[in-house]
């Protein structure tokens, strides 16, 4: 192993599916490209090589769902995943978790409030899909590396980077279908801003609430919930 190979920190990738690991057949097609989830961790790592200089990006082994059928059950089951690889390799620097744009913000509040390991789950997704001449898929998953091996970010715990900008799970939002921008947080703005290869955080965070037990809620009770 080169010196360089050795200081390079190293982040773990699941890939929960979504837009970011999606392939089209046409490359200028944005908006038909049927199921998320064709590209693995181990896929999509091989795609972004040219980061391999900067971050050593390791998969990890996980079934991609749609964001429509991602839940509970599932992101307990990322906490498991990234609790036992953490137990196995402890020089992991954090991870990244792709995961559809329908309900990122919704999985990343959820993982916010049962996160309880000490290094950051940076959660990030594209909306536009890995074949797209355009995508913007890789610009975030590079850059959703560089925030899970900041140092800062570990008292962040989770935290969502799209287009640049770093989002606390409490503060972001999904603002629209298509825009590359549409991961907002309205009141106060992004926590922080990754400017080429810098990671810059711009305000500390709130601090963080007392933290649920991920181990018991695989099974949470339906609630519905009617819009009139």
């Amino acid at each position: 192993m080169s010196r360089q190979e050795a200081h390079r920190p190293k982040v773990a990738v699941i890939a929960g599916g979504g837009t970011l690991t999606a392939l089209a057949s046409d490359p200028f097609e944005i908006c038909d490209y049927g199921q998320a989830g064709s590209l693995t961790a181990a896929q999509l790592i091989d795609r972004c090589a040219a980061m391999a200089d900067r971050v050593a990006l390791v998969p990890l082994a996980f079934e991609p769902r749609p964001s429509f059928d991602m839940g509970p059950e599932q992101w307990a089951a990322i906490c498991g995943l990234c609790a036992a690889a953490l137990a196995e390799d402890p020089g992991l620097a954090g991870f990244v978790l792709t995961h559809g744009t329908g309900s990122l913000e919704e999985a990343a509040f959820f993982l916010s409030l049962v996160w309880d390991l000490p290094v950051p789950l940076v959660v990030t997704g594209a909306q536009r899909p890995a074949s797209a001449l355009s995508s913007d898929g890789y610009m975030n998953l590079f850059q959703a590396a560089l925030v899970a091996a900041e140092p800062q970010a570990r008292a962040e715990g989770v935290l969502v980077v799209a287009h640049g900008e770093i989002h606390l799970p409490f503060e972001v939002t999904k603002t629209a279908t298509f825009g590359l921008d549409t991961f907002r947080s309205p009141d106060l703005g992004p926590v922080g801003l990754v400017i080429g290869g810098q990671v810059r955080f711009l305000r500390p965070a709130a601090p963080r609430a007392p933290r649920g037990d991920w181990r018991s809620l695989r099974a949470l009770p339906r609630v519905d919930i009617l819009y009139c």
